[in-house]
């Protein structure tokens, strides 16, 4: 059973205590998290780490409890070497694979790590996307029930966002760099509804007047995005977006946005893709920043929430949470 199936009403994202995920002094910023098959209790979240020295390495935490406690974080590649932006999937019963950024002798590229246990990494190297030159950033993965492996990522200099294709468990790619949002889209990210084979792509940009906007488009062909991307929200923030798939067969989006000096998290839902509800606020905290959310189904409407949380310029950790997004629950958010 899945963590909220057993709840008969999902509580309201502040009314539930945070459950630290990190409590440290380092800056911790939350990558994604996972469930790994068949095991409903189990939570493993990969975090970019930012030394007070500006290194970035890629850290791995897990849960055997739903999240009531976690493992000291540690090291998933200790390459020594620039790792952002880690995209983990499960590609077998004891099999994954994490996708990341990372800095080679001629600029930025995305590799790939394996690992049987999501704990010990093995580099594997850059992917091979195309591209005569590097700058291939910020990787969001996701696998498909027959094993096609979908990858979107952005490019550096205001260049599009593209998405590439494995079918041979991510020892290839595809090279014909299909563009899926327009030059100058930032933090590309993706998930697949199984029930209509469709796509979603969430991708932000920014405007003249030092404002950015959150955009959606679906596709049912991994390899035509030409339906037109629809507006979600509007305002100040990076919004560094999740979309997702839920049980209940809605498409719903998480991100960041700047309200007043803080920045909380807001949620969208859409039945297709395109015609996106009213934004939900879920944070409402006071001197804080809520950055990076990205959410596990728990069925009845709610999601397994991880975010990022900062107090202070100097500390980020991650924290967890029960959260409602669907509109049925909507009366409690109020």
């Amino acid at each position: 059973m899945r963590l909220g199936a057993a709840l008969s009403v999902c509580l309201p994202l502040f009314a539930v205590s945070q459950t630290p995920v990190t409590d440290t002094t380092a800056k911790e910023s939350l990558g994604f998290a996972l469930q790994p098959w068949d095991s409903p209790q189990e939570r493993i979240v990969v975090m970019d780490r930012i030394d007070l020295d500006t290194n970035y390495q890629l850290y791995v935490t897990r849960s055997s409890d739903g999240g009531a406690t976690w493992t000291t974080p540690s090291p998933a590649l200790a390459t020594g070497v620039y790792e952002s932006h880690g995209s983990l999937i499960q590609t077998g019963e004891d099999a994954y694979q994490l996708f990341y950024s990372t800095m080679s002798d001629d600029g930025m590229r995305i590799s790939r790590a394996t690992s049987a246990n999501a704990a010990n990494f093995t580099v594997e190297g850059p992917l091979e996307l195309g591209w005569a030159e590097p700058g291939s950033i910020r990787p969001r993965a996701v696998r498909l029930p027959g094993g096609r492996i979908v990858l979107v990522y952005d490019r550096l200099l205001d260049m599009p966002a593209y998405v590439s294709w494995s079918d041979d468990d991510g020892a290839s790619w595809d090279t014909s760099k299909v563009q899926i949002a327009p030059a100058g889209a930032q933090f590309a990210r993706i998930t697949w509804r199984e029930a209509d084979d469709r796509f979603l792509l969430t991708y932000s940009t920014g405007a003249q007047d030092g404002s950015s906007r959150l955009w959606a488009r679906t596709t049912t062909e991994i390899d035509d995005w030409s339906d037109p991307a629809t507006e979600i929200s509007s305002g100040d923030g990076d919004f560094l977006s999740t979309p997702l798939a839920l049980d209940d067969g809605d498409f719903a989006v998480l991100w960041g946005q700047s309200v007043g000096s803080d920045v909380q998290l807001f949620s969208s839902h859409s039945e297709n893709g395109n015609d996106w509800s009213e934004a939900r606020q879920h944070t409402f905290t006071n001197g804080s920043t809520n950055v990076a959310p990205f959410g596990l189904d728990a069925g009845e409407g709610c999601v397994d929430l991880f975010w990022t949380l900062s107090d202070s310029e100097v500390y980020y950790d991650i924290v967890q949470e029960l959260a409602c997004l669907d509109p049925l629950f909507g009366d409690q958010f109020e």
